[in-house]
């Protein structure tokens, strides 16, 4: 991962215009903090030398223990992700510490997923919900949604749907994606509370307008079934394929599904094609579909061994009419 570094550049890019890098290199070795940022920030960019990240973070680090709180975090990400250096979550951890504790929400969202997830240290589920609790509070949308999704799961708390729905709901309002499509699906299911067909749509549609598609996939569904909005299959088909253009396999299925059918403009080879897209990630339904129409020769030349690959690629799954599709089909092959 590339760090941005716009930001520290900003501090002292007029400096840097102004002094040469052996000019910098003495004042930081002399202490002067100014100059030893600007010496990390050329060996970091290879500007007036090679470009170096161990010395880069070398002088960063001076300037770091003495209170700079960006370059702290800044720190903490080079080492999280190995940015030019071995990754060291242990160091990665000393320093986005050092910024949690000053109050920065994004340090301590980080800090909540390493304790989480056990990197560099042993899980720690209530450390984990400390620091995300921190964060959420000061209205970071990632850390509402970790704290949600821990209340969601059960990790290191009591599972509670409702505590989830409610910071799922506060990071949706505040624009993050897949709490977006996830308080949809609650509000769906009813899960945490009343079902709500309503607010599912108008959820689903914020993620699906963020281009979310497993609620492009839900939204075309609410339009396809009319489930609590006006049945409208154009636009089912306009998410569906939204959804399709990024791989999503269900909508892949719901596509042939459409093209299959005479709820649109029917249209075998776009039911082949889409189905081929689906059944090629698994979806066994899509396989049984494809082994039919390759078996009734419709929208494709007749194949019965194609016809009977795709239901054997079904009937693996366990479906049951594939099975008996596949049993049929190898009996009129036999007699023939």
């Amino acid at each position: 991962m590339k760090i941005n570094l716009l930001t520290l550049s900003l501090l002292s890019c007029t400096l840097l215009a102004q002094k040469s890098f052996k000019e910098i290199k003495k004042e930081a070795e002399k202490g002067n903090l100014i100059s030893q940022f600007n010496l990390g920030l050329m060996y970091y960019e290879g500007n007036g030398t090679s470009k170096d990240y161990k010395k880069a973070k070398y002088w960063w680090e001076k300037v770091a223990e003495k209170g700079n709180i960006k370059l702290q975090h800044f720190l903490g990400q080079m080492y999280y992700y190995g940015e030019g250096i071995p990754r060291d979550y242990s160091k990665a951890k000393y320093w986005w510490t050092k910024v949690a504790e000053q109050g920065n929400p994004k340090a301590q969202h980080f800090l909540g997923q390493m304790y989480q997830n056990g990197e560099g240290m042993p899980k720690d589920f209530i450390r984990a919900k400390f620091w995300y609790e921190k964060a959420a509070r000061q209205w970071l949308p990632e850390a509402q949604y970790s704290l949600g999704t821990m209340y969601a799961k059960g990790d290191g708390v009591l599972k509670d749907l409702t505590i989830a729905k409610y910071w799922w709901e506060k990071s949706a309002e505040h624009g993050y994606k897949v709490a977006q499509y996830n308080i949809g699906l609650m509000y769906e299911n009813g899960d945490g509370g009343a079902k709500d067909k309503t607010k599912a749509f108008y959820w689903y549609q914020k993620a699906a307008e963020q281009d979310v598609a497993k609620a492009q996939v839900a939204l075309g569904s609410l339009y396809m079934n009319g489930d609590g909005i006006q049945q409208d299959i154009m636009k089912a088909k306009f998410w569906y394929e939204k959804a399709a253009e990024q791989e999503d396999a269900i909508a892949q299925f719901n596509l042939g599904l459409l093209y299959d059918s005479k709820s649109i403009s029917e249209d075998k080879t776009q039911a082949i094609y889409w189905y081929q897209k689906a059944a090629e990630q698994g979806i066994a339904d899509a396989q049984y579909n494809l082994g039919a129409l390759y078996e009734s020769g419709e929208g494709v030349p007749q194949d019965y061994s194609k016809a009977k690959y795709w239901y054997e690629m079904a009937a693996k799954t366990g479906d049951t009419g594939a099975k008996q599709a596949l049993k049929d089909l190898k009996q009129m092959m036999m007699k023939k």
